[in-house]
């Protein structure tokens, strides 16, 4: 029996500062991964890595985790391990749970150009559609898994996708390999289980073929997407504002380009997507809301919200207590809160400060006044910020900057009119940088 690896081959094209590493389980289809990379003369000239995940969850994993070792430097290829502590509350899936942490602990090694392999075969193709179809998953879903895709900074390959289990089973007894058989894939109460013992079994009898053509169906959902997508960008485009939508510009759209592109906004903002439901609650509360009301919608990780006709999308705001006042230096980076820092960047115009001022941060408390450059006099800050078109709830998080007891900056919004240099001068912007902290 013959396996190729002509994927990475083609992927690799000769460049040699790629760090391959493995997911290596030690299970038949890494095992059979791990043979093939150790005898492909192409790879020689690079370092490759098995990964192998202790999930802490069997009484033979610390001797699983020993095996996979000996195996991979028997190999002359590196190892590393990592050993997990998956905890889950009622209702979250462990099986989900167990995939975030395992890729979470590869983004750990895979740096720019580099290449992460798994093991993912036909069969599991296969599985994966069937349980995306079970979960009423749209196109996206129903492309389940992608042979190449990017992946942290380098890529990740599935170069056994298209063949199925049947055949690496074959390949293994061939080359007389042994590998782990974990009890817990057995185990009937994890889906993804009880589709491989029970339900493919069963349509393999009517239809022997049934998991090349579910692959195939997976691999047209992904060219589907890809123009869904395409358009979605289009549509996109067409409706942002400052990552703001514009509800009249999308309300033009027929509601399935509506529907993609509000999935796009969700991807862009790096938030958590939500199901089918969700996405046509959030189109529904927002084109149907009165004018001046300000309707809320979230969903896990998520929020939706309506303000002047446009739409907001944004991770859960964070409460802030006003009376706190944080210390900060000019030209010095500060954590402001959970996702947001406070930067500085030398530019024309700026605040006409020295490195290493000390200042603090406020939020609004109320009554504020603010001399914003190129204004004739101070004005009340809630009526500046009614003109900048910030948000209500967001407005009590807008950090002002203080120079003892006078405000000199409105953080993104404004600099001081006494403060600022001249334009033909450089001076100090502060500016905030946001960062997820899930990530």
């Amino acid at each position: 029996m013959t396996l190729s690896l002509a994927l990475l081959n083609d992927f690799l094209n000769d460049q040699r500062d790629s760090h391959i590493y493995l997911g290596f389980s030690g299970g038949l289809d890494s095992t059979v991964l791990l043979h093939l990379l150790a005898h492909t003369s192409f790879i020689k000239p690079y370092q490759v890595t098995g990964i192998h995940i202790n999930h802490g969850l069997s009484p033979n994993a610390i001797e699983w985790q020993q095996q996979c070792q000996q195996l991979a430097t028997s190999y002359g290829f590196d190892f590393i391990s990592h050993t997990l502590s998956l905890s889950k509350q009622p209702g979250e899936s462990l099986e989900h749970i167990a995939r975030i942490a395992r890729y979470q602990c590869f983004t750990e090694h895979v740096t720019k150009n580099d290449i992460l392999l798994t093991a993912h075969h036909q069969n599991d193709q296969a599985e994966t559609l069937l349980l995306q179809l079970i979960r009423g998953a749209g196109p996206k879903g129903l492309a389940a898994m992608p042979e190449v895709t990017s992946f942290h900074e380098g890529w990740h390959l599935r170069p056994l996708l298209t063949n199925s289990r049947q055949q690496l089973e074959k390949y293994a007894i061939a080359k007389k390999l042994t590998w782990v058989d974990d009890e817990s894939n057995t185990d009937l109460k994890f889906d993804r289980n009880y589709i491989r013992a029970e339900i493919l079994p069963l349509l393999q009898q009517r239809w022997p073929a049934v998991t090349k053509t579910l692959s195939r169906s997976a691999a047209l959902c992904a060219e589907a997407t890809i123009q869904l997508e395409t358009q979605a960008t289009t549509d996109w485009k067409a409706v942002s504002r400052n990552k703001r939508i514009d509800l009249k510009q999308l309300q033009r759209l027929p509601v399935s380009r509506q529907q993609q592109v509000l999935r796009y906004a969700i991807t862009m903002q790096e938030l958590p997507l939500c199901g089918f439901e969700k996405i046509n609650e959030i189109l529904a509360v927002m084109f149907h809301a009165q004018t001046d009301a300000m309707p809320l919608v979230t969903w896990p990780g998520g929020e939706a919200r309506r303000y002047q006709n446009s739409l907001y999308l944004s991770a859960p705001i964070e409460s802030i207590t006003v009376e706190d006042k944080l210390e900060c230096t000019v030209g010095e980076a500060q954590t402001l809160t959970r996702r947001d820092t406070l930067a500085w960047q030398v530019v024309p115009g700026g605040l006409n400060l020295k490195k290493g001022t000390k200042l603090t941060v406020h939020f609004r408390q109320g009554g504020e006044r603010f001399h914003p450059q190129g204004r004739v006099g101070s004005h009340p800050l809630k009526k500046l910020m009614q003109e900048w078109g910030i948000p209500p709830w967001l407005r009590g998080r807008v950090p002002l900057l203080y120079k003892d007891d006078e405000l000199v900056a409105v953080i993104d919004y404004g600099l001081s009119h006494q403060h600022c240099s001249e334009i033909s001068q450089d001076g100090w912007l502060p500016q905030i940088t946001q960062h997820n902290s899930e990530h």
